[in-house]
């Protein structure tokens, strides 16, 4: 059993709630100190509207799987999703940031800035991969940018460097 938070449950997405991963998406975008965000249209890029647009949650074909961080306050009388972390096949035209092959799904995750550093990033993450496991999965990949500081919750998480471009790690994690 992956350790939660006091505080937050951890459970798997259900389809009617999709249409969540179009704004964990954007704020799963890394933005560097003193910089500005990037506008919202940019979740209308191709190669970024991969990473939410028609996912299905348990599809083992796309590997499309869900893990929701939920703390245990309502907002409007619906519950606070607080984090997410997905992973899709992205081999397609345009392919993943963090593809390595046509198999190994890609890791997206975020946690609201207002629950970050309570581990619930880790929480996410360990249970994914059990899931991913569970389907038959035996890696994970993602990309990420040096210069972000989730750099170090992934090497906890396991995932090692796979390839190193000049701005960004392409990491795995095998299990």
């Amino acid at each position: 059993m992956i350790p939660v938070p006091p505080g937050y449950i951890v459970r798997d997405l259900l389809q009617s709630e999709a249409h969540l991963l179009k704004q964990f998406t954007y704020t799963a975008i890394f933005v560097p100190e003193n910089a500005q965000p990037l506008p919202c249209s940019i979740l209308q890029d191709p190669s970024i509207r991969l990473y939410y647009e028609n996912f299905v949650q348990g599809s083992r074909t796309n590997g499309d799987y869900c893990i929701l961080a939920q703390h245990d306050t309502e907002k409007a009388g619906t519950p606070l999703i607080t984090g997410a972390a997905w992973s899709r096949i992205l081999s397609g035209s345009p392919r993943g940031y963090g593809n390595i092959n046509d198999t190994t799904p890609e890791l997206s995750i975020s946690v609201l800035p207002e629950h970050r550093g309570k581990g619930l990033g880790t929480a996410l993450i360990g249970t994914l991969i059990q899931v991913l496991g569970r389907e038959g999965f035996s890696s994970l990949s993602l990309s990420v940018q040096k210069a972000n500081p989730a750099c170090r919750l992934y090497t906890r998480a396991g995932f090692r460097v796979q390839e190193e471009r000049p701005e960004e790690f392409i990491m795995i994690r095998t299990f």
